[in-house]
């Protein structure tokens, strides 16, 4: 059974920059980790890069 709140990963990649974009995040480093989020990548699978990138932007996104 298909649950009816199921998003597409493109729904949860806009969602996530939507977000980050509105806490101030800026908007070209918003769309990268929103991606990676909305990807639901394991964080063993993210590069260091990509790793540090999502630490950082997720710090400011909860402040």
């Amino acid at each position: 059974m298909l649950n009816e709140f199921s998003w597409s990963t493109e729904g949860k990649e806009l969602l996530f920059q939507v977000e980050l974009i509105h806490r101030a995040i800026p908007e070209g480093r918003a769309a990268q980790v929103a991606k990676l989020l909305a990807a639901n990548t394991p964080d063993e699978l993210l590069t260091a890069e990509e790793q540090q990138l999502v630490d950082e932007v997720c710090r400011l996104w909860l402040k």
